[in-house]
């Protein structure tokens, strides 16, 4: 560490002490934003033979204890790298210079898993049922599973997951370790929407190392310091997929992603297959490039939620449907446009005979019109050329009449035959 780094540190540690109770929310909001103050913390904590890290954990867990908001998460930002730095120590049998890191863990387990009271602290989880809808999904669009899915859910069968009461630890061994600290991330996870840049670079890596170090993948990584196997429980790795998980959609895509090759990589070296599952699930989720602007801000992960009011179905019949079904039907030109307006309204509105009767009567109308022209025709013929050829004309006329009326009203019952099937 460099001199200036050392002198932050400890100007740090004796402002501290002499704050008073009054002007702790404004030291508290104005804490957050000492980048260089930050970064030398992460440096002291990674260096477990410097002189600073003891007055370091302690004032971390007077933050912790003060009741303060902003000094809480201003220490379980540092929790991750003090994760790594205990594992390290723990893997290289040097467990007294982690004592002060020890002590800080322990104490910050021990406050989280009593209440205000001092009871201790029992956390429930429901798991979503399927047949429930929620922001990932609609039971409709599941099939038979969301009816069997129903009909438990009706019987109050609902599953409600409980954590807790977790004993009190006064040191860790190797039978508690991974208890202590999966919860101790689990508190992490649950103030991950507060936690900087630095805090979630810090996690991705330290889950990386964590993983591969005593592996071959570890001269991939090129990881040095560490070199052997750190024991990993399966929860543990469930919940550092977790932090992972939300670190790939706000800033931090390129250390997230290697993590989370990493915790696969490791998983299944160990045959975990609740890590397998949650791993392989992102990774499924996951889009095919780099996520652009990921660097803006905040960013959350979008899904795609299914309308609750019903959409009409292409296949419906409506009104339109049915008068584009007549004029695709209707091969006839000779009706006219009052006509087909006429029987399209009356179908429309569900007067099937109407319709019927007054087609007939507009086809016979039609008809007797055309006849008597004919006739007329027949009958001027007769005036001027005779009474012979007016005899034959009336009478072809009449025969002409009478084939168009019947062809007429053929085609008329077909159309009208087809529209009701289709209706």
């Amino acid at each position: 560490m460099f001199t200036s780094e050392i002198g932050v540190v400890e100007e740090w540690l004796s402002e501290f002490k002499t704050l008073p109770e009054t002007s702790l929310p404004n030291y508290a909001t104005n804490l957050k934003d000492k980048s260089s103050l930050v970064s030398s913390l992460y440096k002291v904590i990674q260096e477990p033979q410097s002189e600073l890290l003891e007055p370091v954990c302690h004032q971390l867990f007077e933050f912790y204890r003060s009741g303060e908001e902003q000094l809480l998460r201003f220490t379980l930002q540092f929790l991750p790298e003090l994760m790594w730095c205990y594992l390290a120590v723990s893997a290289s049998r040097d467990v007294h210079s982690s004592g002060c890191i020890e002590a800080l863990l322990l104490g910050v387990y021990n406050l989280e898993i009593v209440d205000k009271h001092g009871h201790s602290k029992v956390l429930s989880f429901t798991i979503p049922s399927l047949s429930k809808p929620s922001v990932y999904h609609e039971p409709s669009s599941i099939g038979s599973m969301a009816l069997t899915e129903s009909a438990l859910s009706q019987h109050g069968l609902s599953k409600v997951v409980y954590s807790g009461p977790h004993p009190q630890r006064e040191m860790l061994t190797a039978q508690n370790r991974f208890e202590v600290l999966t919860f101790l991330l689990l508190c992490y996870n649950a103030a991950l929407t507060y936690m900087p840049s630095v805090s979630l670079q810090s996690l991705c890596q330290i889950c990386s190392r964590i993983c591969v170090c005593g592996y071959p993948r570890q001269h991939v990584r090129k990881y040095r310091g560490v070199s052997s196997r750190i024991p990993i429980s399966s929860g543990f790795m469930v919940q550092m997929l977790t932090g992972v998980y939300f670190a790939i959609y706000n800033g931090e895509w390129d250390l997230a992603q290697k993590a989370l090759d990493d915790i696969i990589y490791r998983a299944q070296l160990e045959l975990y297959p609740e890590p397998l599952l949650v791993a392989n699930a992102i990774k499924a989720s996951l889009p095919h490039g780099a996520m652009k602007s990921s660097k803006e801000g905040t960013r959350c992960i979008q899904v795609e939620i299914t309308p609750t009011s019903s959409r009409i179905s292409r296949n419906a019949v409506t009104s339109m449907s049915i008068r584009g079904h007549r004029w695709k039907r209707h091969g006839d030109t000779e009706l006219t446009g009052q006509e087909e307006l006429m029987d399209i309204t009356e179908v429309d509105e569900g007067f099937y005979s109407r319709a019927a009767s007054s087609t007939s009567q507009s086809g016979l109308s039609n008809s007797s019109h055309n006849c008597s022209n004919k006739t007329s025709v027949g009958k001027n013929q007769r005036r001027s050329g005779g009474s012979k050829a007016g005899a034959k004309e009336r009478e072809t006329a009449g025969e002409s009449c009478r084939d168009h009326f019947a062809r007429k009203q053929t085609q008329r019952a077909q159309s009208e035959n087809l529209e009701l099937l289709s209706l």
